[in-house]
């Protein structure tokens, strides 16, 4: 992707597909001109509410969305931004969120921004929406300054980041889209450039890297056959103890011959009628 025009071009993209059911102003029911979806004349018979149509009435329903919407409104914004702004030395209070958050809250955040923008958009919640804001920007603020706009817990390097990339361009959108905050589209410009900077483009199918990866697995394996599946064992070198489905505690040392179960799984087979 060059810098400057597909840059231009990638935005249009993203926020026309956006908007475009948002400015249809189509009225359900009602006889449309023709499209390539369909005829001359066809009527609307179903189109989104684009989270504006619709109010909860009092109910499980309500209920349950009110329980979300509290619990992350009530996660501390300080605790949302420490990792982000530990990583670039900013002034860091609050605690880190743990588990996928363990390094910063880079996997969530633009689901997060996303949800609350839409939450904004259907009930009005000025709350929500501040809480949104403030995240957003100070998740730039602590971003601008090391270029990494899409960080990950799984450290696999930042030109494999494109899963947060999807995410952060959703939230951002969103942000701008329901949430009415414009200031999100530079941000997104932004994030656009680096990622056209540094991002890996190798086109692998899913199937491959997955088969690749369980053949570097399982490389060295030697298995013999039963009725149940296949009984391997492998040399492995110290690993330590392991704990087992049944709480039995094993001790791997080199030249120690660990059992594998693997289970058969038959492949199924395609038919093409055509």
């Amino acid at each position: 992707m060059d810098n400057g025009n597909d840059r231009r071009t990638f935005m249009k993209m993203v926020l026309g597909a956006s908007l475009a059911s948002a400015l249809k102003g189509s009225t359900p029911g009602v006889a449309q001109p023709a499209t390539r979806d369909g005829p001359p004349g066809g009527n609307t018979l179903l189109e989104p509410f684009d989270y504006s149509g619709v109010r909860l009435l009092d109910g499980p329903l309500k209920k349950q969305y009110q329980a979300a919407r509290d619990y992350y409104y009530q996660v501390p914004n300080d605790d949302i931004l420490n990792g982000f702004r530990q990583r670039v030395g900013l002034s860091a209070p609050g605690r880190g969120l743990g588990g996928w958050c363990q390094r910063d809250a880079g996997e969530v955040l633009g689901q997060w921004l996303s949800g609350m923008s839409r939450m904004y958009k259907a009930t009005g919640d000025t709350a929500i929406l501040e809480k949104a804001t403030y995240l957003m920007h100070e998740w730039a603020k602590a971003a601008a300054k090391d270029g990494e706009y899409f960080s990950s817990r799984r450290n696999l390097g930042l030109e494999h980041s494109h899963y947060i990339f999807d995410k952060t361009v959703c939230g951002l959108v969103d942000m701008c889209l329901y949430g009415g905050q414009k200031d999100a589209l530079p941000i997104l410009e932004t994030m656009v450039d680096r990622a056209a900077a540094i991002f890996d483009r190798t086109r692998t199918p899913r199937a491959l890297t997955v088969l690749t990866r369980c053949r570097a697995a399982t490389s060295g394996i030697r298995s013999r056959r039963t009725s149940t599946g296949l009984i391997s064992s492998q040399e492995t070198p110290s690993i330590g103890p392991l704990e087992t489905s049944g709480g039995t505690q094993l001790t791997g040392t080199s030249s120690t011959r660990v059992p594998i179960r693997i289970s058969m799984v038959s492949t199924p087979t395609v038919t093409s009628t055509h």
